[in-house]
């Protein structure tokens, strides 16, 4: 009788070609399961944003107006105590404002990018308020 001592060529294949199909599926699923566990980040930023408006708005009765944010990115706003330069993926943001002329209503959009070089690359949140309706976080993936 012949010892078996090894596995044969064709069997090695086979194995090299199953993990090759299993890699092809599952490097995509990990990098997508990667960019919504950074982009919580973003997402914690953006809530914490918003936290600190009802709480300037409950303590002033008006909305912060961050017209001196508007056209750059800031990373501090002293005003309503947001520091987003802690953050490891998310450590910018945008601040748009638009007043209604009716009335004084004030609705604004904040929006954050991931830092080039980062996992977060590519990751764009945006926090949309308006007057009357609960705040929404979009999410756009490059």
């Amino acid at each position: 009788m012949k010892k078996n001592s090894g596995f044969t060529l064709a069997e090695v294949i086979i194995v090299i070609v199953i993990i090759g199909i299993l890699s092809i599926i599952a490097v995509p699923v990990y990098r997508d399961h990667v960019r919504k566990s950074v982009s919580v980040e973003g997402q914690a930023l953006l809530s914490e944003i918003m936290a600190a408006q009802e709480i300037y708005q409950a303590r002033n009765k008006t909305w912060f107006a961050a017209s001196s944010y508007t056209a750059t990115a800031a990373s501090y706003i002293p005003e309503i105590g947001v520091d987003a330069r802690r953050n490891k993926y998310f450590n910018r943001f945008t601040w748009r404002e638009f007043k209604n002329a009716n009335d004084d209503a004030i609705s604004f959009s904040v929006t954050t990018s991931g830092i080039s070089d980062t996992r977060a690359e590519g990751i764009h949140l945006t926090l949309n308020y308006y007057k009357g309706k609960a705040y929404e976080i979009e999410q756009n993936y490059n």
